[in-house]
């Protein structure tokens, strides 16, 4: 009798795959086979779940969504405005949450900024992406008028937002923010928030 295979299982096992060489391999030099090598299995094994490359790399862009939207989500669900001795500070935090950098974030942020540069030659990974930032910003925009109370605010401060933090990310990523100019950039922007929607 042939075994049970577990699809949504594998295919994240090979998305994994996939962030683990990003560790050892430029990400332009990542084959198929090498994924699959990481993955212990076959080649032609990989090629049933994904055709190409391409469609490992939109699953990841996939994954990192996911994993950003759901690590703000608990964020959220674990901690309370009246936590907070501030609209401010609640902000805060929620921005200190989407900006966290230890290593396996770093990772993810590493395979994210490849993604980023390869959308602009590979339109299907450029719509992936447009829908990861529409994501966030559905996200942020929920968070912010759920929890503060407050009625959504307008689509250009969530943009705005997430600009500044992808920016704080990539300063913080490449060692041009140390701590204190991370910490003193996201108490800026919290105020500006806070100053837009009251």
């Amino acid at each position: 009798m042939p075994a049970i295979v577990d699809r949504q299982a594998e295919r994240k096992k090979i998305v994994l795959a996939f962030q683990d060489c990003l560790r050892s391999k430029p990400f332009d030099k990542i084959t198929v086979r090498d994924i699959a090598a990481q993955a212990g299995i076959p080649h032609p094994t990989l090629l049933t779940y994904f055709s190409s490359r391409s469609q490992v790399v939109l699953a990841y862009l996939d994954y990192i969504a996911d994993q950003s939207v759901r690590q703000a989500q608990e964020w959220v669900q674990a901690h309370h405005r009246s936590d907070f001795s501030s609209d401010k500070d609640y902000v805060r935090g929620l921005l200190l949450c989407a900006v966290k950098l230890d290593s396996s974030s770093r990772l993810v942020y590493t395979g994210a900024l490849n993604m980023y540069i390869l959308g602009q030659y590979e339109p299907e990974l450029s719509l992936q992406i447009r829908r990861e930032f529409e994501q966030w910003i559905a996200v942020l925009l929920q968070m912010l008028a759920e929890e503060l109370r407050i009625t959504a605010p307008a689509p250009v401060l969530a943009h705005f937002v997430l600009a500044c933090l992808e920016g704080i990310c990539l300063g913080t990523y490449n060692g041009f923010f140390d701590g204190e100019i991370c910490e003193n950039l996201l108490d800026f922007l919290s105020g500006v928030i806070i100053d837009a929607i009251k």
